[in-house]
This record gives structure tokens, C-alpha cells and sequence, in this order.
């Protein structure tokens, strides 16, 4: 910062430096209210009164049950689906569709499971696999079945921080992939 001035001016220039300071610290904080006006008054609650929060969010290729996802836009920037886990469920979000996330949610329809419904875990023979046994919801006659949903992360770092989540979150063993083999 160049300064320029009289001698003779005594301390004007510092307390001129002063009320700047002090503007530029009030709009800081005007821009952090507004923001918390925005954002902060999004709070989700549910049957249990306890916040959802989201623990992590992976970019995967997905194959649930018998469909393969897609994301709606397959030319944005990150054309992937996200597997977002959260300290009550699991979901798959398209981050693609338009208007996400103020206006569209981006949830996948009939790709949220609750952590009761996380019946198994599965680690891949491949670094970046993650097979998830999933308690599909039946009619009372038909009975539940379990469904199996097979995510590819993007990096073999994401799928064990992911597998390290769930496994804390359901307390259920991870199991190692024994179809697949190495051959010699």
C-alpha cells in the first residue's frame, strides 16, 4: 500500500487507515450473515429429532440391484453419481440435474437406504470396488430380500475412507470379495 501525504498532518492518515479497517471488518461480517441467512436456516431434522449430517461424498460408477445409474448430464464436469453417506442412511445423488442442490435435491428415486437396511459389506477384489448387501423392503407376504449394490470409486483412497464409514456407522463386518481370484 503506497501512502502519500504531509508531515504536518499528524495522525490523520492512521486514523483514516483505521475506519477503513473497521468498514472492510463490517462488510465481512454483513457477507457472513447474509450467508448464514441463506444457507445456515437449512436444517433437516427427522423422526428423532437429530440433525442428518453428511459424513462423505464419493464419486462412483454404480450398478444398483439390476440397473445401471447414470447422471443426468453425462457432459458437465463431473458426470458421476455421488454415493453420499450420512450418520442415518446412504444415497445416491445426481450433483448433474439442473437446479441442484437449491432447487432440486438430486436424489435418485429408490436410492436411499436407511443404515438398518445395510446388511453387508463387501470389499472388492480391485482397489476402487465396494459391494453393498442392501435389505430390499417387500410386501409382508413376499418377505424383505436382499438386493446387492456394486460401486466403482474413482479412487482406491475413497472407497476405503468409504468402507471405514460404514463400517463405524453400521458396526457390521467387512468382507473380502472370495469369487474373484487372482490368476497365476
Amino acid at each position: 500500500m503506497l501512502m502519500s501525504g504531509d508531515v504536518d498532518s499528524g495522525f490523520a492518515w492512521l486514523s483514516e487507515l483505521v475506519d477503513e479497517v473497521a468498514k472492510s471488518h463490517a462488510e465481512r461480517i454483513r457477507q457472513e450473515q447474509a450467508a448464514k441467512q441463506a444457507f445456515g436456516a437449512q436444517k433437516v431434522t427427522f423422526e428423532d429429532g437429530h440433525p442428518e449430517r453428511s459424513l462423505g461424498s464419493y464419486f462412483v460408477e454404480v450398478q444398483a440391484f439390476d440397473a445401471r445409474l447414470r447422471a443426468s448430464n453425462q457432459s458437465g464436469a463431473n458426470p458421476f453419481v455421488s454415493l453420499v453417506i450420512t450418520n442415518k442412511a446412504l444415497r445416491l445423488v445426481d450433483t448433474t440435474v439442473p437446479g441442484y442442490p437449491t432447487e432440486a435435491t438430486g436424489q435418485i428415486q429408490d436410492c436411499s437406504w436407511d443404515l438398518t437396511d445395510l446388511v453387508r459389506i463387501t470389499r472388492g477384489f480391485l482397489a476402487q470396488d465396494l459391494f453393498l448387501s442392501i435389505r430390499r423392503k417387500g410386501s409382508v407376504e413376499e418377505g424383505a430380500s436382499e438386493g446387492v449394490v456394486a460401486c466403482v470409486f474413482h479412487r482406491a483412497k475413497d472407497r476405503d475412507d468409504a468402507i471405514g464409514k460404514l463400517h463405524q456407522l453400521k458396526l457390521v463386518p467387512v468382507e473380502e470379495d472370495g469369487l474373484m481370484e487372482e490368476e497365476p
